[in-house]
Parts: structure tokens; C-alpha cells; sequence
């Protein structure tokens, strides 16, 4: 179960409500690469977990540095959005 992906999505929204980053880090690590169970900012849409690393620097008061895995989560997004056009609910 530790490396259940909705066990570790609910993990780090804890994490992240409680402002642990350090264990948010770690938990967007071990998730890497899977969606999350549809709850980044209560969207009720899975989305990948890149996601999380750039709502991750934005509390830390950082800009996101150009990074490969974002641009990766932008193209995967954006393939969502372009294959699902009348879909309202698609992450945008």
C-alpha cells in the first residue's frame, strides 16, 4: 500500500496543506512519471504529477526553472485538451 498511487496522492496533499515541502518533494519523486487521483487543486481531473512540482517551486516563492519534465507535463496536458474537444471537465 506505501506505493499505492492514491494512498501517496492523499499523502501529499496533506503534505502540501501542512506545508511540509520537504516530504512533498519526496512524495512527488516517488510518484514520478503516474497521474495524480484527480484532487490538484480540487479539480476532480487526474493530472500528471509534474504538476505538483511546479505548484512545489511556486510555494517555495521560486520560479519554476525551465525544466524537460515540465515541458513533458505541458505536452501531455495539451494532448488531453486537443483530444477531448468538447470535454469542459479536460485540464486546461
Amino acid at each position: 500500500m506505501a506505493n499505492d498511487v492514491g494512498t501517496l496522492c492523499w499523502r501529499l496533499r496533506y503534505a502540501l496543506d501542512d506545508r511540509d515541502l520537504q516530504l512533498a518533494k519526496q512524495l512527488i519523486e516517488q510518484m514520478s512519471g503516474d497521474e495524480d487521483d484527480g484532487n490538484f487543486v480540487k479539480g476532480n481531473i487526474p493530472v500528471p504529477v509534474g504538476c505538483y512540482s511546479i505548484l512545489l517551486a511556486r510555494l517555495q516563492k521560486k520560479q519554476p526553472k525551465p525544466n524537460p519534465s515540465f515541458a513533458q507535463t505541458r505536452e501531455q496536458l495539451n494532448y488531453r485538451v486537443q483530444n477531448s474537444p468538447g470535454d469542459v471537465s479536460a485540464p486546461i
